[in-house]
Parts: structure tokens; C-alpha cells; sequence
């Protein structure tokens, strides 16, 4: 049993595991051998790996030391950012998430929800007195409030308008006069047709008053039916529903479900002795029940049926005399067949006799192998599956994830020193790591790179030198290009120059 799952392992393969300190699931000893476990998660990583990184200071994940050294903590979030730019950064009053320092100097907050705003924005702005927003304050000197919803509605409509008495809506003064309250809902019919309306005694809707005086309650819903059709209802005994007496009469209760059956029929009925429902008294008689669902077969078929003896259901008695039981599933076989079939040493399902002779188990999933083959396999060393025994001589194990790679390939790779998976040693003496991310890039290449001062992301120097920081965003924008822009005075985005001129804010947003 394998320690921690319990599920089987071989003998032969446990001897050569240990477990991991963290999820306790085995791992060859080989490899465990070359682990550490990572500060934070304790999930074993490469020890050639551990050794080259620090701690970030909020999620105590490792992070390359290189990088670390560059990287200061954001004051709202603690994540780590690059140092380069916390410096230009100040923090916003309201989500105290940084903004920069650029920016926060032209900023107001908004008065209601402390979010900023532009400045040259917030000083053309009221507060709306229903919700405190900031709304235009050319706008909002021709609003006047609603009395129900308290929201701003035009001075012209709100001289026209009057309270509806339920729902405090305000509806016409010209319709309202014509308005009378229903007796239940309290919304506004006309007052002509409420004179005309009686209370349904149920629902206690208006109904009306023609109708109401010919109606009576149903005696179960109690829903108005008419006067005249309740003196022929009687209740249905079971669901007290109304039925007409002249069909009561005649009825009488199925003794299962209670549900009314013609006496004439009742009569004739007999209980199923499974379900207790009625079946015809002719029909039972010549019934049997099936010995494992209890349901009534033919009596003519159950002589003819015997029972499996596994899941009880009926067969016929001409197969079952040539079935056999499956020693495993125990689901039946054909006799011819079963005294063909041996176990399998693994799964105990049957196989032929014939073959099973000829199988060995595979000592790692214990399954058949054929007896030829199992003498030419070798275990791997990481996974513990058979290999070939002509390529594992030939095999090296990867320093990385221990899976075997060809001796002939192994001598030539070195380690990535980031993350560890083997390169060309050819290709590997050609790379330097990237100031950021640590990831081996070409030396040619990293001798071009700057770092973006945002981002902290590699880009070519020849790109660099022409680029300078959106004021607003801080990400790099072309020299050329931020020359000809200017902040939009509202999200303070920059916009181009030539564009912001012919722009004007909108006096509401």
C-alpha cells in the first residue's frame, strides 16, 4: 500500500520511493534527493532553483533575487513594484491606490462618492439633491424634485403633476380627479367604474356588482362559481374538490390513491399486490409476481423464468441452464465459455486459459505483460513504468524533472538558471537572464535591451531612448508622439493637442 493514498503499489517498486514532505504522495528517491522545499507553498522545487530566490515581501512567494533588489512596495496593495516608479507615484485620497504624482495634483474629489475628479471639471458641477452626484449646474437650475422618487424632473412638468394616493407616483392633475382608490389594491381606478364593483369574497378583488350577486364560494377554493351550478356540487372525497352530486353518486374510492372510480368498476378491481393499485380482478388471476422486482408477470411466462443469481431478474429457463457465473463481476457467461477462461492476476477479470498461460505481471500497474516481453524491460527510474532494457542502459536522468533523456543528449545540455529545464550547453553559454523576468535571453540581444521604467519589461534600446511616460497611465509613449498631446481635462488621459483644442466639456458629464 502506498502510504498516503493506500491504493496498491509493487513491493518492488515501493522499495525505490520516499515521499515528498509536503503532499506525502510518493517520489523516486533519486529525485527527492535534489529538492527543496519553496518557503511559501513548501511544494518541492529544484534545489539549484531555491537557492536563487528571495522572498516577495507581500506574498512570500520566491522571486529572483536580481529582481527583488529592484522593487519597492506599493503603499495601497503591498505588492512589490518596480522602484523606478514608485517615485513618481502618490496615492489617491479616496482608494489610496497609487496615481501619478502628475496626475493627483489636478485632481478634486467628487463630493459624493470621493472619487477624483478633474479640477477644471468639479468646479462646474452641483450636487443633484436627490442622489448627491455631481450634475451640471446649468442643468440642475431647471430641475425641480419629484415628491414621490425625490429625483430631478423638469420645473415645466412637475406644475402639471399630482401625487397618485397609493403608489405616491405622480400621475396628471386631470386624470387624478376622475381617479377613486380600489378597495383592495388601493391603485386608482375611475371612479366610474368603481361604483359599479363588489369585492370577489375570495380574492377580494373588485368584481362586479351584476356578477356577484349571482355567485356563491366554491366550497374547497372558495373561488365565486355560480349560485346555480353549486346546488348540483357535492366534494370529492379525496381532493374535496367539487364533483356533481349526480356523478358522486356513483362514485367510489380506488383504496390506493383515493381518487373516485365508478362504483361499476371498483367492483371489478383487485389490489396489485406491488404498487396497491387497482388492476381488473380477471387479470390479476392470471398473474405471478417476479421474484425480484415484485411487479406481476404472466403466470403462463414465470413458469418459464428462473432467476439470475445476481441481480434476480428473471431469465429464461432455457439460457439460464447455460449460463455460468463471471468469477469476478459475477454477471452470467456462457457455460462453453467459462471453463475457457483463468482470472486475471490483476483486474480478476477472466481471460482465456490460453493466454493467461503466457502472461507476466508488469511490476509496476501489476497488469499482464506477455512473458517474452516482461524479460526485456527495465524500470524506469523516474516513473517506474518498463523501458526497454537495451534503452535504459542508453538512459540519463534529466536534472530537472528526472525523466530519462539519452545519455548521448544529457552530456550536452546544461540547466536554464531560471527555471531549470535543460538547454544545449551550446545554446546556453550564448544567454544572459533578463534584468525582469529572469528568463535566459540571446547576450546579443540583451545587450540592446533597457528596461521599460513602467513595466520594468525589457525593450530595445534604440526604442527606449525615443520613448517618454504618459502622465496619466505612466506606460512608455513614443517623444514624438507625447510632444502633441494634452490631458483631457476630465479623465486626464492624454488626448492629441490638435483634438483637445476644438473639444469643450458637456456641461452634464
Amino acid at each position: 500500500m502506498c502510504t498516503l493514498c493506500q491504493h496498491q503499489v509493487s513491493r518492488n517498486v515501493s522499495s525505490l520511493l520516499s515521499l515528498y514532505t509536503l503532499c506525502q504522495h510518493p517520489v523516486s528517491r533519486n529525485v527527492s534527493s535534489l529538492l527543496s522545499l519553496c518557503t511559501l507553498c513548501q511544494h518541492p522545487v529544484s534545489r539549484n532553483v531555491s537557492s536563487l530566490h528571495s522572498l516577495c515581501t507581500l506574498c512570500q512567494h520566491p522571486v529572483s533575487r536580481n529582481v527583488s533588489s529592484l522593487l519597492s512596495l506599493c503603499t495601497l496593495c503591498q505588492h512589490p513594484v518596480s522602484r523606478n516608479v514608485s517615485s513618481l507615484l502618490s496615492v489617491y485620497t479616496l482608494c489610496q491606490h497609487p496615481v501619478s504624482r502628475n496626475v493627483s495634483s489636478l485632481l478634486s474629489l467628487c463630493t459624493l462618492c470621493q472619487h477624483p475628479v478633474s479640477q477644471n471639471v468639479s468646479s462646474l458641477l452641483s450636487l443633484c439633491t436627490l442622489c448627491q452626484h455631481p450634475v451640471s449646474r446649468n442643468v440642475s437650475s431647471l430641475l425641480s424634485l419629484c415628491t414621490l422618487c425625490q429625483h430631478q424632473v423638469s420645473l415645466n412638468v412637475s406644475s402639471l403633476l399630482s401625487l397618485c394616493t397609493l403608489c405616491q407616483h405622480q400621475v396628471s392633475r386631470n386624470v387624478s380627479s376622475l381617479l377613486s382608490l380600489c378597495t383592495l389594491c388601493q391603485h386608482p381606478v375611475s371612479r366610474n367604474v368603481s361604483s359599479l364593483l363588489s369585492l370577489c369574497t375570495l380574492c377580494q378583488h373588485p368584481v362586479s356588482l351584476n356578477v356577484s350577486s349571482l355567485l356563491s364560494l366554491c366550497t374547497l377554493c372558495q373561488h365565486p362559481v355560480s349560485r346555480n351550478v353549486s346546488s348540483l356540487l357535492s366534494l370529492c372525497t379525496l381532493c374535496q374538490h367539487l364533483v356533481s352530486r349526480n356523478v358522486s353518486s356513483l362514485l367510489s374510492l380506488c383504496t390506493l390513491c383515493q381518487h373516485p372510480v365508478s362504483r361499476n368498476v371498483s367492483s371489478l378491481l383487485s389490489l396489485c399486490t406491488l404498487c396497491q393499485h387497482q388492476v381488473s380482478r380477471n387479470v390479476l388471476s392470471l398473474l405471478s409476481l417476479c421474484t425480484l422486482c415484485k411487479h406481476p408477470v404472466s403466470r403462463n411466462v414465470s413458469s418459464l423464468l428462473s432467476v439470475y443469481t445476481l441481480f434476480q431478474h428473471p431469465v429464461s429457463r432455457n439460457v439460464s441452464s447455460l449460463l455460468s457465473l463471471c468469477t469476478l463481476c459475477q454477471h452470467p457467461v456462457s457455460r462453453n465459455v467459462s471453463s475457457l477462461l483463468s482470472l486475471c492476476t490483476l483486474g480478476q477479470h477472466s481471460v482465456s486459459r490460453n493466454v493467461s498461460s503466457l502472461l507476466s505481471l508488469c511490476t509496476l500497474c501489476q497488469h499482464p505483460v506477455s512473458r517474452n516481453v516482461s524479460s526485456l524491460l527495465s524500470l524506469c527510474t523516474l516513473c517506474q513504468h518498463p523501458v526497454s532494457r537495451n534503452v535504459s542502459s542508453l538512459l540519463s536522468l534529466c536534472t530537472l524533472c528526472q525523466h530519462p533523456v539519452s545519455r548521448n543528449v544529457s552530456s550536452l545540455l546544461s540547466l536554464c538558471t531560471l527555471c531549470q529545464h535543460p538547454v544545449s550547453r551550446n545554446v546556453s553559454s550564448l544567454l544572459s537572464l533578463c534584468t525582469l523576468g529572469q528568463h535566459p535571453v540571446s547576450r546579443n540581444v540583451s545587450s540592446l535591451l533597457s528596461l521599460c521604467t513602467l513595466g520594468q519589461h525589457p525593450v530595445s534600446r534604440n526604442v527606449s531612448s525615443l520613448l517618454s511616460l504618459c502622465t496619466l497611465c505612466q506606460h512608455q509613449v513614443s517623444r514624438n508622439v507625447s510632444s502633441l498631446l494634452s490631458l483631457c481635462t476630465l479623465c486626464q488621459h492624454p488626448v492629441s493637442r490638435n483634438v483637445s483644442s476644438l473639444l469643450s466639456l458637456c456641461t452634464l458629464c
